[in-house]
């Protein structure tokens, strides 16, 4: 490899979007029993500082416009502590610029075109801020099977 196609590869290297993705599943029983509120889609934001500095509970097309925001949201810490007790994920928020949980009812659970659309919106968001460094995460909340005991 000469020198120019080793800067070629060094320069792509550093211009690729650096996204991380977690996915997790969980029961709306395990849902609960951790206080995450039973709403879909949820969408949580953190910054670098693991600041939640944005929360919806309901489809979001502005979402975008969040990334831009500076003080956390009311309620932050109860929220933040809930989700992260569900999921336990590392809280490795200094590692990346942002950090984006999308909390949505799986298929098996029933339709929910607010959850499609709004990972729609996460899909181009990531598309258009390749510049930056999204650890993005997916909580799927999906159907309880039941056993009887014979």
């Amino acid at each position: 490899m000469n020198f120019r196609q080793l800067l070629i590869s060094f320069l792509c290297l550093f211009s690729i979007s650096i996204t991380s993705a977690a996915e997790y599943n969980f029961t709306p029983r395990e849902r609960d029993a951790h206080k995450v509120k039973n709403f879909s889609p949820q969408v949580y934001l953190f910054n670098q500082k693991g600041e939640l500095i944005h929360y919806s509970n309901r489809f979001f097309p502005a979402l975008k416009k969040a990334f831009a925001n500076t003080e956390p949201v009311t309620n932050a810490d109860k929220l933040k502590k809930n989700l992260l007790s569900l999921t336990q994920a590392p809280q490795d928020f200094n590692d990346y610029d942002f950090t984006l949980f999308f909390l949505a009812y799986d298929e098996s659970i029933g339709p929910c075109p607010p959850c499609r659309k709004q990972e729609k919106i996460i899909e181009k968001i990531k598309d258009k801020m390749k510049d930056k460094k999204i650890n993005h995460h997916i909580v799927n909340i999906i159907q309880e099977t039941y056993y009887i005991d014979d």
